[in-house]
């Protein structure tokens, strides 16, 4: 396991306080957000490279995997589903337990659910 790292707990501490406010926006028109979106799938993907530069930091970097993979088929919905509040909910208890298993380095491999927006039903 990798030496504790202020900047890896910095990466992990925003992009989990983003999410949860990018989630709480979730019945807003995704075009509304698109570009916080983008900008938080580029903070993912950067957080994942700076783990994967770390010696000793298999573990974390494979969290960081999980949560930066696109088509991981989150909560086993199709691409074009309805996002019910109580799945965000869920998904905002999730990213809890996530970034908190990252920033422990221990826990079951997790994910990040960003979604495109709801859509009315």
């Amino acid at each position: 396991i990798a030496p504790y790292s202020e900047e890896a707990y910095k990466n992990a501490t925003s992009l989990k306080a983003r999410s949860l406010i990018f989630m709480a926006q979730s019945d807003e028109p995704f075009s509304a957000h698109a570009a916080e979106a983008q900008q938080l799938v580029t903070d993912l993907a950067a957080a994942y490279e700076y783990a994967r530069g770390l010696p000793n930091n298999q573990v974390t970097t494979e969290q960081w995997q999980i949560l930066r993979d696109p088509g991981g088929n989150l909560l086993g919905l199709q691409a074009d589903a309805l996002i019910t509040p109580e799945q965000v909910q869920c998904v905002k208890m999730g990213t809890t337990v996530a970034t908190n298993a990252l920033l422990e380095r221990k826990g079951e491999p997790t994910l990040l659910v960003i979604t495109r927006g709801f859509k009315c039903s």
